[in-house]
């Protein structure tokens, strides 16, 4: 899922809409995720396909003929491919002649150079998964797993927790969107890459992880001890409020797993029999999942046939997604929660009901993920998770490495999460029960650009 799952999901795996046997041949699944990225090498893809069937990789004369069956030109430059080729097969030869502990694991070399084949591509959310990887990581989709219950990535080239999970260790143990990763027990998180800081992350319940964190209004770094739990995953979450006269419904999104759409549907089934006056809608910390889940989810809002996003492909073409069926929830006042935590299929979702005037946005910036994956199962139940575009609004705005700006600018601290104190909630009740208090208390935002072209005129 563009969604760690993220980043990476530093538990044992989620994920979602896959099928219940996830070594379909090369099953292909669209994936917005918050994730992170391990690696690659072409003609392993190749090999891989053919031999997967076999419990090991064979000998260097079958892996070599194989390959040679597959190598056919596909670029001008066919013959410099052959050379890089022939380069490959000469340290092949080397590893399995002189390297001083022998017998070396064929399969192991193989998976190992398509990993980093992919790592080529230079792109954090693009992933070769060997099949015990591809299993931790598909597992995710059904909402289980063993770990700390945070999404981590990079962001300005720092180790970053994207989404402490609600309820996790991570939450529990006062992980918060934004933390910068320093060190992972006592390692200079710097000499990491993304899929290793996640596979040292990860782990089995009742063991331990020691995070060195730096937070923004933190002047020294400090030790954050972790205990794994198994992390239970309820992706939609819904209450009713009532704020003198006003009921309002407040449905949280953690996540846009294989079941969202249904329980998002069963949510406001059960909502609108209350008659709710308003609705906020809570994505705070939300680190995305798969695509047909946020437009889905954009249908209730948004009439039918209007684009919820964009697919920009890498030779410029542009598919729209748009949305379909009955869309209950146009006309009910909305209000969106997001925090820098908000990744990814999130901001599709909030980005359409932004642009299409159905919802006003309350919390910070969120994280800036606009890239789309798609999610590739081979026969050996390895997979290939690969970024193919960039999505835009409905409006046509970039949202990779920018993110969704609020139209009010609300945070919540450390001291605030310490405190049980929710000022980006308070702000949405407030705007619901009375606009008047809430316009003297808070200005619309004006995000960096515009501030920009103001100050020019």
């Amino acid at each position: 899922m563009n969604e760690l799952k993220n980043d990476y999901n530093t538990s044992v795996p989620i994920s979602n809409e896959l099928p219940n046997n996830p070594s379909v041949t090369r099953s292909s699944r669209r994936l917005f995720l918050c994730t992170a990225t391990v690696i690659i090498f072409l003609f392993g893809i190749s090999v891989g396909f053919v031999l997967n069937n076999s419990p090991k990789f064979a000998t260097n004369h079958y892996i070599r003929t194989i390959q040679a069956s597959f190598h056919a030109p596909v670029t001008n430059s066919s013959f410099e491919h052959q050379a890089n080729l022939d380069l490959f097969w000469k340290v092949w030869d080397e590893i399995h002649t002189q390297y001083v502990d022998q017998p070396v694991d064929d399969s192991t070399l193989i998976y190992s150079a398509i990993s980093g084949m992919v790592a080529g591509v230079g792109d954090q959310y693009s992933v070769f998964f060997n099949p015990e990887q591809s299993k931790a990581f598909l597992s995710e989709v059904y909402g289980s797993f063993e770990g700390i219950g945070a999404e981590i990535g990079i962001k300005d080239d720092h180790l970053t927790i994207i989404a402490p999970l609600p309820g996790s260790p991570a939450s529990q143990a006062g992980l918060l969107a934004g933390d910068t990763v320093l060190a992972i027990n006592g390692t200079n998180a710097s000499s990491f890459s993304l899929n290793d800081a996640v596979e040292t992350i990860r782990g089995e319940k009742g063991t331990t992880v020691t995070l060195t964190i730096q937070r923004v209004d933190t002047p020294e770094p400090f030790d954050v001890i972790v205990t794994r739990d198994t992390i239970h995953v309820e992706s939609v979450k819904w209450e009713m409020v009532n704020e003198g006269d006003h009921r309002i419904a407040h449905i949280t999104i953690t996540n846009f797993a294989e079941d969202t759409a249904t329980k998002f549907q069963e949510a406001i089934n059960n909502m609108l029999i209350q008659q709710p006056d308003a609705l906020i809608l809570d994505l705070r910390n939300n680190p995305g999942g798969f695509l047909d889940g946020a437009v889905n989810i954009a249908s209730k809002f948004i009439p039918e046939g209007q684009a919820v996003v964009y697919e920009q492909f890498g030779n410029g073409a542009t598919q729209a997604y748009k949305a379909s069926g009955l869309s209950p929830l146009q006309n009910l006042p909305t209000i969106i929660l997001q925090n820098e935590g908000s990744a990814s299929a999130s901001e599709i979702l909030a980005g359409a009901l932004e642009d299409y005037g159905k919802a006003k946005i309350i919390g910070v910036t969120s994280f800036g993920k606009g890239t789309v994956q798609d999610l590739e199962t081979f026969d050996d139940d390895s997979s290939l998770k690969l970024t193919i575009a960039r999505w835009l609004t409905p409006t046509q705005h970039l949202i990779n490495n920018i993110g969704i700006y609020p139209d009010y600018w609300v945070e919540r601290t450390a001291d605030d999460v310490a405190a049980e104190r929710d000022p980006q909630l308070d702000a949405a009740l407030l705007y619901i029960k009375d606009q008047a208090a809430f316009t003297a208390q808070y200005q619309p935002y004006v995000p960096p650009a515009q501030e920009e072209l103001t100050k020019q005129k």
